[in-house]
């Protein structure tokens, strides 16, 4: 088997069954088996999705375990040479499997390959950073990045210097494509279950990177990501779970003091936002409001948090057990 493909459903069945078109409709020349792992809120309506598909295993979740979880229950069942994370919320184009595990077979000892990233206008979505850290986090909360975008120091966090059009290693890639070595998978491990969502996928390119698996990105081939298309309907807890995710990383890889110092960035980041952002919530455009609302009650509660609960409170916790739908 050249590749086990894992894809995660929460709440996203129509953009599930569009994902699970393009793999079959777009996979040519490689062997692969799908998983669906689902830990939606309603069950019963992944099943009819996934049998319109011959041949795709549907794991379904007693409990919201988060996304690593989720996929290392499928990690474990499945045989590929290459392990492929894809979100729900993607679709690939022109023969982008195809493409991508042959540029692996060129890359035996690659830990991790991610492709390009596009958005469904078309235009590039940034899918490679450097690891989370105090300069990155300052960077990124003080919008260094966004006002100096072509600055290789400013722009470090997100490459935002870079065009991607030429293949090179990178310290991660995005999760919503991320294609793994089942050698380097069975070194370092599976994904740690300690991240609910988002920095998961840094954490596993940071374990291989230090066994001498590198992370890398090759514009070869291309697949197009929406985005949040099963976090938008929770995006106050999502805003506080990226930066309580990021801490988590900075918790594990560089320690106690570090950790204190960029928890206490954070907390200056959030501070600083709430003021404009209930400003917004209150006399802003109206149709604005309710966005604004969101962000300015994230801040307060992560501040809170932060201030009287510890980092660790920013991330969600495993949902409680679910009758399985049959």
């Amino acid at each position: 088997m050249d590749l086990s493909i894992v894809i995660v459903n929460h709440d996203t069945h129509a953009l599930l069954e569009d994902c699970l078109k393009s793999v079959f409709e777009q996979t040519r020349r490689v062997s692969f088996e799908v998983f669906v792992v689902d830990n939606s809120r309603d069950q019963s309506a992944v099943r009819p999705v996934v049998e319109r598909f011959p041949g795709v295993e549907l794991i379904l979740q007693e409990r919201n375990s988060g996304f690593a979880a989720a996929n290392n229950e499928a990690i474990r069942r499945s045989s590929g040479r290459w392990v492929l994370l894809l979100n729900a919320d993607t679709w690939l184009l022109d023969g982008t499997l195809d493409k991508v595990v042959e540029f692996g077979r060129s890359r035996s000892r690659a830990g991790a390959i991610g492709c390009r990233v596009l958005n469904p206008d078309r235009t590039l979505q940034r899918s490679c950073f450097t690891f989370p850290g105090l300069l990155n986090l300052f960077l990124v909360s003080t919008y260094l990045h966004a006002l100096f975008p072509r600055s290789r120091l400013f722009g470090r966090a997100e490459l935002t210097w870079w065009d991607y059009d030429d293949e090179r290693e990178v310290d991660f890639v995005k999760g919503c494509f991320l294609m793994a070595n089942r050698e380097a998978i069975a070194e370092v491990g599976l994904l740690d279950e300690d991240y609910f969502v988002y920095g998961e996928e840094a954490d596993w390119c940071r374990r291989m990177k230090q066994r001498g698996w590198p992370t890398v990105y090759t514009p070869c081939a291309e697949i197009v990501h929406i985005g949040e298309g099963s976090t938008r309907n929770v995006a106050r807890a999502m805003l506080l779970q990226y930066w309580g995710s990021l801490l988590l990383f900075v918790r594990k890889h560089h320690g106690r003091v570090y950790h204190f110092f960029c928890a206490l960035l954070v907390f200056s980041f959030f501070s600083v936002r709430l003021l404009p952002w209930l400003l917004k919530a209150l006399v802003g455009p109206r149709d604005s409001r309710g966005g604004a609302r969101i962000r300015a009650l994230a801040y307060a509660d992560g501040m809170y948090r932060l201030a009287f609960r510890g980092a660790g409170s920013l991330c969600h916790r495993v949902s409680p057990p679910r009758s399985v739908a049959s």
